[in-house]
C-alpha cells in the first residue's frame, strides 16, 4: 500500500479517530442539571413533571444479517448446508402520559429506560436536546417510589435515536461499518462500546445527580390535587397499567439483587402504600 492510499484511508476514517477523546471524557452535567458539560456541552435537557396515566410497554425488533446455503456434490450425492447469520435487535419502549399542576399533558416514550411506574404516580422525565431536536426521554424519576431510571445499552439491543449512547458515540452508520471491516479500526469499535457502557453506568450512579436534584425540586411544587384521572385517548386501546402488587414485587427484587438497601426498600414501600 503506497503512501497516498494510506493517507486517503486515514482521511476517510478521521471521524473515527476523532472520537478517541470521548473514551476518556466522563459524562457530567452542570450544577443546575440543565445541560451536559465538556465534550457534550452541545447537549441540553428538557424536563416535565406530572402525574402518570395510560402506561404501556412495547418492543420493536430489527433483524439484520442473512441466511446462506452452500451445496456440495460428492459421489453423485448433493449435500446442502444452511447458515443462519441473522441477529434480532430490540428496543424497549415505555409509553405514558404526564399531567402537570396546570393541566398540561405531555406524552412520553422512554426507549431502553424500563421505568416502573403506576397510574397516579408523580413522575419527572428528562429529554436530550441537540441542535434544537428533542431526542430520547433518557431519564425517568418516579418520585412516588423514589427510584431513578436511566437509559441503558446492552448487547443485542438497539440504541435509542438521539439518546445517551448516540451522544457518546455519534458515528454515522457508514463509519461503524468501516470500523467492522477495517483490521486497524475494528478494535476501536470494541473500545468505544466498552467505554460507552462504562460512562453510562457512571452517569447513572453519579453524573445524573444535578438533574435528579432539579427534578426533585420541581416535584416538590406539585400539589396533590393535581393528580388527574386516567386520560382517555379516543379511538385507541387503553394501555395496561402496573398495579400495586407488581410495584412491591419489583422493589423486593431490587432489594434482593442489592440495588436497594433494606432501609431504601422500606422507605419506598411505605411511600408507595400511601397512594
Amino acid at each position: 500500500m503506497d503512501s497516498s492510499t494510506s493517507f486517503l484511508i486515514f482521511v476517510a476514517t478521521l471521524p473515527v479517530w476523532w472520537q478517541i477523546p470521548r473514551v476518556f471524557w466522563p459524562v457530567r452535567m452542570d450544577s443546575g442539571g440543565t445541560q451536559f458539560t465538556g465534550l457534550y456541552r452541545r447537549y441540553s435537557v428538557r424536563t416535565f413533571t406530572g402525574y402518570a396515566s395510560d402506561i404501556g410497554t412495547r418492543t420493536d425488533k430489527l433483524t439484520v444479517g442473512s441466511i446462506s446455503a452452500h451445496t456440495t456434490v460428492t459421489g453423485g450425492m448433493a449435500n446442502t448446508s444452511v447458515s443462519d447469520n441473522r441477529t434480532t435487535m430490540k428496543r424497549l419502549h415505555t409509553e405514558f402520559f404526564l399531567t402537570d399542576a396546570a393541566g398540561a399533558t405531555q406524552s412520553v416514550d422512554a426507549v431502553n429506560v424500563g421505568p416502573s411506574i403506576g397510574a397516579g404516580h408523580l413522575v419527572s422525565v428528562a429529554w436530550m436536546v441537540h441542535n434544537g431536536k428533542v431526542g430520547n426521554a433518557f431519564l425517568v424519576y418516579n418520585h412516588t417510589t423514589n427510584l431513578v431510571y436511566v437509559e441503558t445499552t446492552q448487547r443485542g439491543s438497539r440504541n435509542a435515536d438521539r439518546g445517551l449512547a448516540k451522544m457518546l458515540i455519534p458515528l454515522p452508520t457508514i463509519y461503524v461499518v468501516l470500523m467492522v471491516l477495517a483490521v486497524v479500526t475494528f478494535p476501536l469499535l470494541a473500545i468505544y462500546g466498552l467505554a460507552a457502557m462504562w460512562h453510562m453506568r457512571a452517569f447513572r450512579n453519579r453524573g445524573s445527580k444535578p438533574l435528579v436534584s432539579r427534578l426533585h425540586q420541581a416535584a416538590a411544587t406539585m400539589p396533590p390535587a393535581a393528580r388527574p384521572a386516567s386520560i382517555v385517548i379516543p379511538d385507541q386501546p387503553r394501555a395496561p397499567q402496573i398495579d400495586l402488587v407488581s410495584q412491591v414485587k419489583e422493589m423486593n427484587a431490587l432489594r434482593e439483587s442489592g440495588a436497594l438497601t433494606e432501609a431504601e426498600f422500606e422507605a419506598a414501600k411505605a411511600k408507595l402504600l400511601e397512594i
